[in-house]
């Protein structure tokens, strides 16, 4: 099948941008050497790094067919559909390090049913990669004190998120799915990295934060150890 040559919207940011800083921090939280499972992988531009640079095997799941044959050469194993599917789920085979779901489960209609699943394709110490954009953002909030939500084509009001979250209710997903919250980690990817960021943040999270990255492991475990 022919590959369109038409860009969407998140290539188009790629191109202009380069990897977030959220991508760039999902690579590092994963590391070397491991068998990834990247849902949501679009055109693979992360993909790309994991494999090429870190050395992963990464099997990934994309809904779009045409970004899912861009992803397909940096790919182990690529299943094109939703991964709120049960035939797509029935097609994951094996058992992974590190699943990532970096701003999907805001597009998906039950996130929290496809994180109970997700458990069944982790290895014995494996844990997820979740990063959430934050609805309670300084931004957002201003747009609301003049009566404006309007919705975009990327970012916090991607016109096809279907659930918002604040760092609360992000760790509460979590939470009543069966993780711990082993680290959560709060970026602001609207101002320079560094004493300004991090000050802003440490002083008024949930204002200041732009993306919630959380790593989540089976709650499970802790009553199996125990």
């Amino acid at each position: 099948m022919k590959i369109s040559s038409e860009l969407s919207i998140y290539d188009r940011v790629y191109l202009k941008e380069g990897l977030s800083a959220t991508q760039r921090l999902v690579l590092d939280l994963v590391g070397k050497n491991k068998d990834v499972l990247e849902v949501g992988c679009g055109s693979g531009h992360m993909t790309k790094m994991l494999t090429q640079e870190q050395a992963c095997q990464v099997t990934a799941v994309e809904l779009d067919t045409n970004m899912a044959q861009r992803a397909a050469p940096f790919c182990k194993k690529i299943h094109i559909g939703s991964i709120e599917s049960t035939d797509i789920q029935d097609k994951i085979r094996g058992e992974f390090d590190v699943i990532l779901f970096i701003d999907v489960l805001e597009h998906l209609i039950n996130p929290g049913r496809i994180l109970q699943v997700a458990q069944n394709w982790l290895k014995p110490n494996g844990h997820i990669v979740v990063s959430l954009p934050n609805i309670a953002f300084v931004k957002i909030r201003l747009q609301l004190l003049f009566g404006r939500f309007e919705y975009a084509d990327s970012g916090i009001l991607d016109k096809t998120h279907l659930h918002f979250y604040t760092i609360k209710s992000a760790k509460e997903l979590l939470a009543s799915n069966g993780y711990l919250v082993r680290q959560m980690i709060l970026k602001n990817s609207y101002f320079p990295r560094g004493f300004l960021s991090n000050t802003l943040i440490s002083v008024l999270p949930n204002l200041f934060t732009a993306n919630i990255i959380m790593i989540g492991e089976p709650s499970r475990r802790k009553h199996e150890a125990s």
